[in-house]
């Protein structure tokens, strides 16, 4: 079979681009079929690595901007996507950047592999991240290192003072003094800073400039022939209608969120730091990109694997998903409107390691399920709890498919307990029944609702028979 779909892919589009569209629901459909997109960051070197991950069902790999790299790919069977770079900014050294621009349209985008042009990632939360990062953090223990050196007492209380009142403003938001403060204690220093030009107060104009700039270059593109949709991930950070104006740029968005910590801060800065966050943040993504497809990306990796100095306790403590992790991320980003996953991470696991694995079964899952997916959605439905002894601060969702006349429900539980939760809506199957096999439930439909049990952070996909 795999055989097949690469010969048909080959003959059919070896001398054309690929066609991607946008369809009205914000599914993606690819040389006509819809296709619920399942990507992954990483173009594994080892063939048989990369034929693995395509044959699982991965079907948009990141590739680099060089013909072999996309030749890869295509005869792999999926197909790919491009960076710009910051090429696509426009809002600076645009001749050249045309140029560039220029290049990157003549030599790849009518490679049949090419499916989707992707800006510099996480644009927006770097604008302040650099800054931020270095003025409120980096510089200080090199400042504090300075002073050990200082022999004059007087000179050593006015750098403490000022160390002190800067980290004090940048504690409450007032960037431009603590940048002004910055610039004060290298003066008394004696020194020159290592990084002059950075200035938290400057992040807000800047990303301003880089959102419009993008704007030109996306005009600049479709002007010139542009035949593929383009792709932005942000950071799990930033304000709506920050990550908003930026996704003017783009027609497709989404973030990056790795919540699977232990003994770390969280990747997540919402008052929901769990798992279920991967929903919270697809939902942000959605409404700071009405109308366009969200896809999420998702953790393939544990925090200890970015780390080369990490001890056995950081591995433990900042550990890799579990399978029933990756799995409900997964499905908690579909229920909640993201029309791709793309998994991260995994370049820097073993490809005979347990997450690879894990991560290779979410994605034969969707496989399965991608015509599904890719399928209109269905419903309404409305979900009821029964009563329980917890708290019960978060819901079930649902997502409903109706494929070939059978319909589909996915059910992701975001709170932590076990529930049993009835869904309504259900009149025109009235008679039938919902399976799920896994648990052995067979609901009867009565009424136009019908009554299921699942587990804390469980994931079910129902089928409803006679």
């Amino acid at each position: 079979m795999r055989i097949t779909t690469i010969m048909i892919l080959l003959i059919t589009s070896a001398s054309f681009a690929a066609d991607v569209t946008i369809e009205p629901d914000r599914m993606l459909r690819i040389n006509d079929t819809r296709t619920f997109i399942v990507g992954l960051y990483e173009n594994p070197q080892d063939d048989a690595v990369l034929q693995d991950a395509v044959d699982a069902g991965i079907n948009l790999i990141y590739a680099k901007p060089d013909q072999a790299s996309l030749d890869r790919i295509l005869n792999a069977g999926a197909y790919a996507w491009l960076n710009t770079g910051y090429s696509l900014d426009l809002s600076t050294d645009a001749d050249n950047r045309k140029a560039a621009l220029d290049a990157l349209l003549h030599d790849f985008d009518s490679h049949p592999a090419l499916a989707v042009w992707e800006v510099p990632d996480e644009a927006l939360w770097n604008c302040w991240y650099g800054p931020w990062l270095w003025l409120s953090g980096d510089q200080r223990p090199i400042i504090r290192k300075h002073l050990e050196s200082i022999e004059d007492l007087e000179q050593k209380k006015k750098v403490t003072l000022l160390l002190e009142e800067m980290k004090t403003s940048y504690n409450f938001a007032d960037f431009q003094k603590g940048d002004e403060l910055s610039t004060q204690i290298w003066e008394a220093l004696g020194q020159e800073s290592p990084r002059p030009n950075l200035k938290v107060a400057d992040a807000e104009p800047n990303a301003h400039t880089m959102a419009r700039g993008f704007l030109d270059g996306r005009d600049y593109l479709q002007a010139n022939g542009l035949k593929h949709p383009i792709w932005m991930n942000h950071a799990p950070r930033n304000t709506i209608p920050q990550l908003a104006e930026f996704n003017l740029a783009a027609d497709m968005a989404g973030c990056d969120i790795y919540p699977i910590v232990k003994g770390f801060n969280g990747h997540s800065d919402l008052v929901n730091t769990r798992r279920s966050s991967v929903g919270d943040y697809t939902l942000r993504m959605q409404a700071a990109a009405p109308d366009k497809p969200v896809w999420m990306v998702l953790q393939a990796f544990g925090w200890a694997d970015l780390r080369k100095d990490a001890t056995e306790e950081d591995i433990q403590e900042q550990r890799r998903p579990t399978h029933d992790e990756m799995r409900f991320m997964t499905f908690d980003a579909i229920v909640n409107g993201a029309r791709g996953v793309l998994y991260w991470g995994s370049a820097f696991i073993e490809k005979d390691s347990h997450t690879w694995k894990d991560m290779l079964n979410v994605v034969s899952e969707l496989k399965e399920l991608n015509s599904i997916l890719a399928a209109p959605d269905a419903g309404p439905f409305t979900i009821t709890l029964a009563q329980t002894w917890g708290s019960v601060d978060r819901t079930i969702k649902v997502l409903a498919k109706e494929h070939d006349d059978t319909l589909t429900l996915i059910a992701v539980n975001e709170y932590q307990g076990g529930l049993t939760y009835t869904i309504n809506g259900l009149q025109k199957w009235e008679g039938g029944t919902l399976h799920h096999g896994p648990t052995d439930q067979h609901a009867p439909i009565k009424n136009g609702t019908a009554t299921l049990r699942i587990n804390g952070y469980g994931v079910q996909v129902l089928n409803v028979g006679k």
